[in-house]
């Protein structure tokens, strides 16, 4: 028997804190393979920016539309800035925004671990349409 009241109990329940150890486990490795997956999305999205966009360059497609085609040229840097911001983020997420999510709102922790899925793969396809781009007709 619980010696705590009935509403600490509905609040511990609300917050997600009474899940058993069993249930941790199966959610800790199901974040181990969230992490991969945005892991694999941030190196591919690195590997097409170093091998696509030489340092140095000039001139390097920066924006492409679907109805104007290339609308943007600028200088290599500009599309680095894409893997870069990202890697930022998913490193603030890691470190500060999942502990503090963690700490005071863990049933809100697997749209936040959804989140940075989305920002990884949405950086890597940008990355990888742009590379397309910057391919010799």
């Amino acid at each position: 028997m619980s010696m705590s009241s009935p509403i600490i109990n509905a609040f511990r329940n609300f917050r997600g804190t009474t899940t058993s150890p069993d249930q941790r486990g199966v959610w800790a490795r199901r974040e181990w393979s969230v992490v991969g997956v945005s892991g694999v999305a941030l190196v591919s999205a690195w590997v097409m920016v170093v091998t696509g966009f030489p340092i140095g360059a000039d001139q390097v497609v920066t924006h492409y539309s679907i109805p104007f085609g290339i609308d943007g040229i600028g200088p290599w840097w500009q599309v680095w800035l894409l893997p870069a911001a990202a890697s930022v983020l998913t490193l603030a997420h890691l470190f500060v925004i999942v502990p503090w999510v963690r700490a005071r709102l863990p049933k809100v922790l697997p749209l936040v671990w959804a989140g940075t899925i989305v920002l990884n793969l949405a950086v890597a396809w940008a990355v990888l349409l742009l590379r397309y781009q910057q391919l010799p007709t």
